[in-house]
C-alpha cells in the first residue's frame, strides 16, 4: 500500500499541475471537460497488484477474490459510499472549473455469469433489512436460479428462454412470478440509485450543484441495477455503453460458464438463449 501511494505521490506531484493547464486550455476552446473515476473500486486497490482484490458476497454468503473484470466492492457497503463521496469533494476542491464528473460502473458490472448473482454481502444484507426487503428470500430463489444455470439446464428450458422479445424484456418474462428475483432487482436497482443519489447529494453540499453528475451505463440494465427510470432523477445524462468489444467477449464468458456446467445442452439453443438475453443483433441472429 505504501509504495504504491509513493508512486501515485510523486507522479502527483511532478506532472499533477498538466491536468489545470489542460482544463484551462480546453476551457479557452470553449471545450466541456469531464472527470471520470470509478464509482465503487478504491483506486489503490485497481492499481495494486499487491493488494487483494476487493471482495464481495455470492449466494453462499461467502466472499468471492476471483480474478474479475470489474473490481466493484458492494454498492451496500459503507466504506465504499464513503469512499466515493470522499471523492468526488477532493475532485471538486482540486479541479472546480470542470463541467462534470462521469462515474463508471456505480452498478453491478455483467462481465461474466456469476457477477449477475450479486450482492448477497453482510452489508447487502443490513441494506435490505433497512428497505423491508426479505434477504432471505432473494438469496433462496435466485440461488435456484443460479443451480438451475450451473448443471440442470435441458435444451427444452433454452428455447422456452428464447423468442419474439429481447434482452430486459425477455428476462422480464421468463422471471416473472418468481417474487425474490423481482425483488432482487429491484434491490440491486435501489442500491445503484442511492448512491447517485449520494453524489448528487455531495456536489450540493461543497457548492457545486451546476456540475453535471453522468453515470456510465451497461445496456444490461436489469441486472446491473442501473434502472434509468430510477437514475435520471439525480443524473445530467446516462452514458450508454454499446462498446461492440464487450458484447462477443460477454457471450463467450456466459457460454462458457454455462457450456462447462451443463455439457448436455446443445449449440444452437444455447447461442440463441443468449443472443436473445443480451439482445445482440438486429437480423435473424447469430448460427451456432
Amino acid at each position: 500500500l505504501n509504495k504504491t501511494a509513493e508512486k501515485v505521490n510523486n507522479l502527483s506531484q511532478k506532472q499533477g499541475h498538466l491536468l489545470h493547464e489542460f482544463i484551462e486550455k480546453s476551457r479557452a476552446r470553449n471545450l466541456r471537460v469531464y472527470l471520470q473515476m470509478q464509482a465503487a473500486i478504491p483506486l489503490v486497490i485497481e492499481f495494486s497488484l499487491e493488494v487483494p482484490r476487493v471482495t464481495i458476497g455470492l449466494l453462499t454468503g461467502r466472499l468471492s477474490t476471483r480474478q474479475k473484470l470489474a473490481h466493484n466492492g458492494s454498492l451496500a457497503g459503507p466504506h465504499i459510499q464513503d469512499y466515493l463521496q470522499a471523492l468526488i469533494r477532493d475532485l471538486c476542491e482540486n479541479y472546480p472549473k470542470i463541467d462534470g464528473l462521469r462515474l463508471d460502473w456505480p452498478e453491478y458490472p455483467p462481465y461474466f455469469l456469476d457477477d449477475v448473482f450479486l450482492d448477497f454481502s453482510d452489508h447487502a444484507k443490513e441494506a435490505a433489512k433497512r428497505l423491508g426487503l426479505d434477504f432471505n428470500g432473494m438469496r433462496r430463489e435466485v440461488g435456484d436460479l443460479y443451480r438451475q444455470l450451473q448443471g440442470q439446464l435441458t435444451d427444452s428450458d433454452l428455447i422456452a428462454w428464447t423468442g419474439s422479445e429481447r434482452g430486459s424484456a425477455l428476462l422480464l418474462r421468463f422471471l416473472s412470478g418468481r417474487a425474490g428475483i423481482e425483488e432482487w432487482i429491484q434491490f440491486k436497482a435501489i442500491l445503484t440509485e442511492e448512491l447517485l443519489q449520494k453524489s448528487r447529494k455531495t456536489l450540493i453540499e461543497v457548492g457545486h450543484s451546476d456540475m453535471e453528475l453522468i453515470p456510465n451505463a451497461f445496456p444490461l440494465d436489469l441486472v446491473s441495477g442501473m434502472d434509468y427510470r430510477r437514475v435520471a432523477a439525480h443524473s445530467n445524462a446516462i452514458r450508454v455503453k454499446l462498446y461492440t468489444m464487450h458484447w462477443p467477449m460477454m457471450l463467450r464468458f456466459y457460454a462458457d460458464s454455462i457450456r462447462r456446467a451443463n455439457p448436455q445442452v446443445s449449440d444452437s439453443p444455447l447461442v440463441g438463449a443468449l443472443e436473445s438475453w443480451l439482445d445482440l443483433v438486429d437480423d435473424e441472429g447469430l448460427s451456432s
